[in-house]
């Protein structure tokens, strides 16, 4: 005779708790990056969306493209960097 626990691997997948591997809606990191370029023209790491226009806002960089999202580094942050802590000195 079985003894019931009631963590059952059917009971568990029937009532939502469990996540399988594939997902109906991709949420995927890639769609929220945003293409970013230095100075040059010449890529570097990408960033969220929220903070590429925050970039622009602050006229750190321009918009390119729209469609793939793509943003230009007006100043490049070493150079940022410099100013601040030479100020500060």
């Amino acid at each position: 005779m079985a003894v019931y626990t009631g963590c059952s691997k059917t009971s568990e997948m029937t009532t939502g708790n469990r996540r399988t591997g594939t997902r109906t809606h991709s949420r995927s990191s890639a769609r929220m990056q945003v293409v970013v370029l230095d100075e040059a023209g010449k890529p570097i790491n990408p960033c969220h969306h929220a903070r590429a226009r925050k970039l622009i806002k602050k006229n750190r960089a321009k918009l390119v493209s729209r469609r793939p999202y793509i943003i230009q580094m007006l100043t490049s942050p070493q150079t940022l960097g410099k100013v601040g802590h030479e100020a500060s000195v």
